[in-house]
């Protein structure tokens, strides 16, 4: 297994490839372990290559409305490309074998369990990472120790914060050539949207589109229209090709479809009731 062990690792780092393995069998076997184990881990939680590959297939594959099982993960696995312009699948030892031996005696009920092991290894992996990152200031003769100590103080509170996030500290210089060119964009062509266009040009205009990583709240009072109107902007950005998450806990399925075919159609079909 050591061939898979990904990043800037010792052969000996912490890790539970059983617990892997586990981990994404679960995630085919039923829909729920999937979501379970997607609210506990990221495909960068996995030391073994395979395995998160196998867990982001399933996701993905999840997420555009796909059946998730061995089958469907060997062959999104297939489709997936690695900058190389090999297919994911052909990296993995043993193929599409592999996939098939992740889900043998695995129990999707214990998904969770699973899933804290390998985030437990994750982290553990994470803090060697940060000892050595220490390690290598000290070492560095700085001049300046209190600066260092912040530097460690910093780091150390993202970790912490973002659990799991990236190992690279950003400063405030990261981005500036892309934050000139959105600045440039906006002189350029004040009317230009940034981000995803709901095609309705006052609310593209008050939002610059949906931004990619915000969140925007919808606020009224009761019966407002607020479900309608997140139902038309979904709606609208499923109209470009653009994927998204529908989720709802004020109405059933049946009831979200039934806007969704409405607002296709144009009509209110409550409406046919009265008129």
């Amino acid at each position: 297994m050591v061939a898979w062990m990904a990043g800037e690792l010792e052969p000996v780092a912490p890790a539970d490839f059983d617990a892997e393995r586990r981990v994404a069998g679960s995630c085919m076997l039923g829909p729920v372990p999937l979501a379970l184990a997607m609210a506990k881990l990221g495909p960068q939680d996995f030391l073994c290559r395979p395995y998160g590959w196998m867990f982001t297939a399933a996701i993905e594959l999840s997420m555009t409305g796909h059946p998730v099982n061995t089958q469907t993960v060997v062959r999104r696995l297939g489709e997936m490309k690695l900058p190389s312009g090999r297919s994911y699948l052909s990296e993995i030892d043993g193929g599409a074998a592999m996939v098939i031996e992740a889900i043998e005696g695995v129990d999707g009920s214990e998904v969770e369990f699973w899933a804290e092991r390998v985030k437990k290894k994750a982290g553990e992996r994470q803090l060697l990472s940060f000892a050595e990152w220490v390690k290598q200031q000290a070492l560095s003769n700085p001049e300046d120790l209190d600066a260092v100590r912040l530097k460690v103080e910093e780091r150390l509170s993202e970790i912490q914060a973002a659990d799991g996030a990236g190992d690279e500290i950003t400063d405030g210089q990261e981005g500036l050539p892309e934050l000139e060119a959105r600045i440039n964009r906006y002189i350029d062509d004040p009317d230009s949207i940034t981000g995803l266009e709901l095609k309705w040009p006052i609310l593209d205009r008050l939002l610059d589109g949906c931004q990619l990583g915000n969140v925007t709240i919808l606020y009224a009072p009761s019966s407002r229209y607020k479900s309608f109107v997140a139902a038309n902007m979904g709606w609208r950005l499923a109209r470009q090709g653009i994927p998204g998450l529908w989720y709802t806990t004020e109405m059933p399925k049946i009831q979200v479809q039934e806007r969704v075919v409405g607002l296709e159609a144009a009509l209110n079909f409550k409406w046919l009731r009265k008129d």
